[in-house]
């Protein structure tokens, strides 16, 4: 339908040839696609970078959710968290660039010559 949307496990047929140890261990990537592929099929192919920006700020499940914050109750070698954002507008030529958390920072745009 003129999108993509991506997290951390496979999906449709290949997910049946595959064994997908990291889905049983990091569940929230399935929410995570769900909430993001919601977000794209609302707004129905006529997404504008603003749109974007309010997907990726998402918090739901938080802290796993898909603007990813720290989780202190989890071993330091298995935290994550979103370290920066990036949109790309290719009809611009244009990205729009996050230096940590969506949720925490302004986006930077640079435009493409």
């Amino acid at each position: 339908n003129g999108y993509i949307a991506h997290t951390n496990h496979f999906i449709g047929q290949r997910a049946l040839c595959v064994k997908d140890t990291f889905v049983n261990t990091v569940a929230n990537s399935v929410y995570r696609l769900m909430r993001t592929d919601q977000a794209l099929r609302r707004w129905d192919g006529r997404i504008s970078v603003e749109e974007i920006k309010v997907m990726l700020r998402d918090h739901y499940g938080k802290p796993h959710s898909v603007c990813c914050h720290v989780n202190p109750d989890i071993a330091k070698d298995m935290q994550s968290e979103t370290v920066a954002s990036v949109i790309m507008d290719l009809d611009e030529r244009s990205l729009h660039i996050t230096k940590g958390p969506p949720c925490e920072s302004e986006y930077t745009k640079y435009t493409l010559n």
